[in-house]
């Protein structure tokens, strides 16, 4: 892929052991990242290493609970959403309320003067509700959610045929809509 873009490089990498030296980077963006990992505050220490004093460290995480799902079949589509987060945390050790921690993260790594701030994701077009209905209902019919619910024992064939119907049906529904909040924290790295 040839963007004309030279100055970019792209490597991969561990949160908890950055290959790069100390104060290299202006910038350190961690996006749906700090959720995922067992250790967040050993990673977001590993990005104030590598961030020149002056940097900018900013940070973004998925916060379910302030979930929001307006339209038919409701019941169904929230227990979508608890098994989801179940998984998340028992099978992949994630925690999908990260993004209310992101402050106390970042504090308690010694970061001061810290600002947080909150945008939803909405889904409130018909082809928003449309796209994001169809894709929650493949998610029932196959793939890794699909899989692991079974394996775990959290939901049945006939369950996860019920929900993924009730996607669909939310999917084509008028009154359709979903938005969950994406909380986002950053500083500017003054050095320890």
């Amino acid at each position: 892929l040839s963007t004309g873009v030279e100055n970019v490089t792209f490597n991969v990498g561990d949160a908890y052991a950055i290959s790069h030296g100390d104060e290299t980077f202006d910038v350190c963006l961690a996006h749906s990242l700090l959720e995922a990992l067992l250790d967040p505050a050993s990673a977001a220490r590993e990005m104030c290493r590598v961030l020149k004093p002056g940097g900018l460290i900013a940070l973004a995480s998925v916060e379910y609970s302030g979930l929001i799902i307006h339209g038919t079949q409701i019941d169904l589509l929230r227990h979508f959403y608890d098994v989801r987060i179940k998984l998340w945390q028992t099978v992949m050790g994630a925690n999908p309320f990260m993004g209310q921690n992101l402050r106390g993260l970042l504090d308690s790594v010694g970061f001061i003067d810290i600002s947080v701030s909150t945008k939803s994701f909405c889904y409130g077009t018909q082809q928003s509700v449309e796209t994001f209905g169809i894709e929650r209902s493949a998610e029932c019919s196959e793939g890794w959610f699909r899989e692991t619910a079974l394996e775990n024992n959290l939901l049945s064939e006939v369950e996860l045929s019920d929900i993924g119907t009730a996607w669909r049906n939310w999917s084509v529904a008028n009154d359709s809509y979903l938005a969950f909040p994406w909380c986002r924290a950053q500083r500017k790295f003054a050095g320890f």
